[in-house]
């Protein structure tokens, strides 16, 4: 995973100048593979896209890192540059400027703003290469030439554009996130102290100011009065406990789950288990779109249930459950006291899943089953969510 690699390694560098501890033998194994591996093996290793998709950002990450790799940042900086995109341009050219190859000028007039925010409106779906989206590559974007130096109109430009975005999303993936997190960073460094009065109250902040309110103070009405030189953004966000279970419900996710007894007969919905019983869960379901994805699935238990550490698959015995058929391979799995997770590889040869893991019934009583859940990682929009249950463990007289 060479882009991940690269982004595991740019956040333990920023982590070290925020003063968090990162130990020795990762961060240097990291960029010892950055150098080698990836930057001058790269394409043999990983494929052409994968690694022309993660050079930039890591000629960038060790620059950043004060190890800069200014040959190579030469050599790539001048192949293929009318291909690139506006992501591997920005690093390219932010990397140039930490290593003095690009001067401020040339990097402003590199930088082409208007070119980057025309870009802005030519969505891309997630690649598997980069895991980048539009909204993604707009926070990079930002973040890079932010810490490069660009000019501030611009700058508060950009930001609006990615606001839009943002806010047009019901949700966002790992990498949207984090980097979002980074370009509100970089913004809140420039954008100074906010100066307000809400409710007559006066109140100062060098960061973003959060004031949390119950639905009677919102309904009462809010005076918010701007007391600086400066124009303000107000954000509204709500949230809350729904009153009633979330229904079943299915958007480019198909999940089902089912509890056998260990022969293979499957138990009534409801049904008693006997305290001190194993059983097999088994997940089932499949995505409704061919093109690759890496799914997630999550059972959250009942507290009547706890996982049997026993695996089915990966060195395990199936002697016992033949019954339950083939299963899918994880790509990694989870037994921890609460839940059970799983990832799986999907695309257009395999779109189907079946996973099987055991439970033991341990404490009587009648419990709500929380509802399975599957969703596409890097597309979170993407997900299924199973109807909840109830169940029902009995004592073992």
């Amino acid at each position: 995973e060479p882009w991940l690699t690269v982004y595991a390694f740019d956040f333990m560098t920023r982590a070290r100048a925020e003063g968090f501890v990162v130990p020795d033998t990762v961060y240097d194994k990291t960029k010892r593979w950055l150098e080698t591996d990836l930057i001058k093996r790269g394409r043999d290793l990983f494929g052409l896209r994968a690694a022309d998709a993660a050079r930039p950002y890591a000629l960038y990450a060790l620059a950043r890192a004060g190890a800069p790799d200014v040959s190579a940042l030469r050599y790539w900086t001048v192949r293929k540059e009318s291909q690139r995109s506006n992501v591997e341009t920005a690093a390219y050219l932010a990397a140039g400027l930490l290593t003095g190859q690009v001067t401020p000028t040339q990097f402003r007039e590199a930088g082409n703003p208007g070119y980057i925010i025309r870009q802005l409106n030519q969505s891309r779906e997630w690649h598997a290469y980069d895991y980048g989206s539009t909204l993604r590559d707009a926070a990079m974007q930002l973040v890079l030439l932010s810490e490069a130096g660009l000019d501030d109109v611009f700058m508060f430009e950009l930001a609006d554009r990615i606001e839009n975005m943002m806010s047009a999303r019901t949700e966002l993936s790992t990498q949207e996130k984090s980097w979002l997190t980074l370009a509100g960073k970089s913004m809140i460094e420039r954008y100074g102290s906010i100066e307000v009065a809400i409710d007559g109250k006066e109140q100062r902040s060098n960061k973003p100011l959060i004031v949390s309110m119950m639905t009677t103070d919102i309904q009462k009405g809010v005076s918010i009065e701007n007391q600086g030189d400066t124009s303000i953004a107000i954000t509204v966000l709500g949230s809350g406990v729904p009153i009633m279970p979330l229904p079943a419900e299915e958007q480019g996710f198909v999940v089902g789950r089912t509890i056998y007894r260990l022969d293979g007969t499957e138990t009534a919905n409801g049904e008693g288990l006997q305290q001190g019983d194993r059983f097999v869960i088994v997940l089932e379901g499949h995505t409704e779109t061919d093109s690759e994805q890496q799914a997630l699935l999550v059972d959250l238990l009942p507290a009547g249930l706890e996982v049997e550490n026993t695996r089915l698959i990966h060195g395990g015995s199936l002697d016992d459950f033949s019954w339950i058929g083939r299963v899918s391979n994880h790509a990694h799995m989870e037994m921890r006291d609460d839940r059970f997770v799983s990832a799986i590889n999907l695309d257009y040869r395999l779109e189907t899943f079946r996973i099987a893991y055991l439970v033991r019934a341990v404490t009587p009583g009648h419990y709500v089953w929380p509802a399975v859940y599957a969703e596409d990682m890097y597309r979170p929009d993407r997900f299924a969510r199973g109807a909840i249950e109830m169940l029902e463990v009995i004592a073992r007289r």
